[in-house]
């Protein structure tokens, strides 16, 4: 029988846990934890990633809080201090991509298009579109949405290294709400298909807490239990021949190499259906290689290599960061992102601003 000991005891610890959650709710109401972007519902009938417009956002890392920023959050429910406006008479320049474009380690003065804002400001509204863990299929759909919306006269994509397996259905390791894929469909061809994100009661609870908040932005507690995941279940499977090569990741380097190209592939073709010239097109290609010698073995550097030779042939135009940034590191010897996070720090953007503008002059867009 279940003794009255044992249910005391049973009691007591629930009591207690009940109370250490109630103390560290209140707690980290006092510390700047990461707040979610609070994105709208996304279906077919409203299929643009966005956060809820109008909006101040604070962001932080791990669990010391590394490189606190409060984000704007504009009228259209996108990353940028400046509202957007469809009637605006100046020349508007659009940026697409991912975490590294919503750069939300960073104050909106520091990042390459908040420095773009200052130096064009009379000339030319520079608009964001990125949130973090976009893949290269979904920066078509924010691309649409700014060609349809306002009057582009310069659409920009930012190419990353995480950008190409990440947009294919079938390898991608994991999937973000709210996002589009390509997926295969009728006659070989790919098509764009939406992971619908729509909000329910538990998650409108639960985004009030602060602790849950901490847990997961901060401590990137579902980061691990994924990783876990894979490493004892997935990862099993895939060795035994089920679910086989279908996550990022097989140390393959011929076979991502060619997903990679495909994705690749399928992005530039589909780019055609946009109602914007080609002439007005361009990207921005990552390309951090510090060594003396560069591994051209390296998936990231066949992959960008093949990117930047395709958009070229396409009549696109291509910053290509690598000798930006190795110039510059040659000469300084200080690196492009930052100690606890790998993405561009305040030195890459303040390169890339200067080079943009360069490069914005001599295609004559001004």
């Amino acid at each position: 029988m279940f003794k009255k000991e044992n249910l005391y005891n049973l009691l007591l610890f629930l009591a207690s846990t009940i109370a250490l959650l109630i103390i560290l709710e209140i707690l980290l109401r006092f510390f700047p934890v990461s707040e979610g972007l609070n994105f709208q519902d996304v279906t077919k009938t409203n299929p643009v990633m966005r956060a809820q417009p109008s909006n101040i956002v604070t962001q932080s890392r791990h669990w010391n809080f590394y490189k606190v920023q409060n984000l704007k959050i504009n009228n259209l429910g996108f990353r940028n201090d400046f509202d957007y406006s469809t009637n605006s008479k100046k020349k508007v320049i659009s940026i697409v991509g991912d975490s590294y474009v919503e750069a939300s380690q960073l104050s909106f003065d520091n990042t390459f298009y908040g420095k773009l804002s200052k130096s064009f400001g009379e000339n030319a509204d520079v608009l964001t579109f990125g949130f973090s863990g976009a893949p290269l299929s979904q920066y078509l759909i924010w691309a649409k949405y700014a060609v349809d919306n306002f009057k582009v006269d310069e659409l920009t994509f930012v190419i990353v290294e995480n950008d190409f397996t990440e947009s294919m259905y079938e390898r991608t390791g994991r999937f973000f709400a709210g996002y589009h894929y390509f997926k295969p469909c009728n006659n070989g061809q790919y098509c764009l298909i939406l992971i619908e994100r729509k909000s329910n009661f538990l998650t409108s609870i639960l985004k009030q807490s602060v602790l849950v908040s901490y847990l997961y932005r901060n401590l990137l507690v579902m980061e691990y239990v994924r990783l876990f995941k894979y490493k004892y279940f997935e990862k099993a499977q895939s060795e035994s021949g089920n679910n086989l090569k279908n996550s990022i990741g097989t140390n393959d380097v011929s076979f991502d190499l060619k997903t990679e190209r495909l994705a690749i592939d399928v992005f530039l073709n589909k780019l055609k259906e946009l109602e914007i010239s080609e002439k007005k097109i361009s990207f921005i290609v990552d390309g951090r290689f510090y060594e003396k010698d560069i591994d051209k073995t390296s998936l990231f550097y066949l992959s960008r290599n093949y990117f930047i030779d395709e958009a070229e042939k396409k009549g696109y135009r291509v910053l290509d960061l690598k000798e930006v940034f190795r110039t510059d590191y040659r000469k300084n010897r200080k690196r492009f992102e930052f100690e606890l996070d790998y993405h561009w720090n305040e030195r890459a953007h303040s390169l890339i601003h200067k080079e943009l503008v360069k490069f914005y002059k001599a295609a004559r867009i001004f």
